[in-house]
């Protein structure tokens, strides 16, 4: 199987330029590489984007944009005369670190049906500075909701995951 260094609650979600380290393990323990052996690190996303080979049985990189939304990772060990493949992990984009907030600025506490509305919107990203934006916004009658409820995550439709496409 394949670890990674990541020990927290998403531990297989980086953010760009995070460092990775790929680590192969038989079981609970990592795995013996012989002085002869040579790991192959495969890592696809519609095709393979990169390979490499490791003699000590770990693989560390940074997690680059184009690996975004997601990579599978594969390592198959070499002994000389037969060959071991992992079992594929996936490393995922942290897309929480591309949220913003809206706030929203009205110019009056109430409107009525026809009103003119002026809406301030101020954007800011997951750590609080403000982002230059466009935004779309949808008013709808409170009515509407209370017997339609919608909730929309447009990060999960931003960043779905794609196919290895590896066979």
């Amino acid at each position: 199987s394949l670890k990674t260094n990541k020990l927290d609650d998403k531990p297989n979600a980086y953010q760009i330029g995070e460092n990775v380290t790929l680590d192969l393990y038989k079981g609970s323990t990592k795995a013996v590489i012989g002085s002869k052996d040579q790991v192959l690190y495969i890592l696809s996303q519609r095709g393979i984007r990169s390979y490499h080979l490791s003699k000590d049985g770990s693989l560390s990189f940074k997690f680059p944009e184009e690996f975004s939304p997601n990579v599978y990772a594969q390592a198959i060990l070499f002994n000389g005369e037969t060959y071991q493949a992992s079992e594929t992990t996936i490393l995922s984009f942290n897309s929480e670190t591309k949220k913003l907030s809206l706030n929203l600025s009205l110019n009056k506490p109430q409107y009525a049906p026809a009103d003119k509305a002026k809406i301030s919107v101020l954007v800011k990203d997951s750590v609080g500075n403000p982002v230059v934006s466009e935004v779309n916004l949808n008013l709808v009658d409170e009515a509407f909701y209370s017997l339609y409820p919608e909730n929309i995550n447009p990060l999960s439709e931003l960043y779905r995951f794609l196919e290895s496409d590896v066979l």
